[in-house]
């Protein structure tokens, strides 16, 4: 997933965008309770996979990974 908002705060470390309630303090006037990200990993985890940051340049835009495993589909008999 790739957004074109204003980025990721350049003094969070990865691991800390996945904790809830953390929000950087330069969007501090957007509305948010820094819960988006702790919840869509839950969920994502919750069904096997994994959410990470697939990159975090300074500046505007951010993507994310979502991996997601694929169950294996049972041999059909003809």
């Amino acid at each position: 997933m790739q957004d074109a908002g204003p980025g990721l705060p350049g003094h969070l470390s990865a691991e800390q965008l996945f904790e809830p309630f953390t929000r950087g303090q330069a969007e501090s006037a957007v509305f948010g309770m820094g819960l988006g990200l702790a919840l869509a990993q839950r969920i994502v985890q919750a069904h096997g996979g994994r959410l990470r940051v697939a990159a975090a340049d300074p500046g505007p835009g951010t993507i994310f990974s979502v991996h997601l495993p694929v169950p294996e589909q049972p041999a059909m008999d003809e």
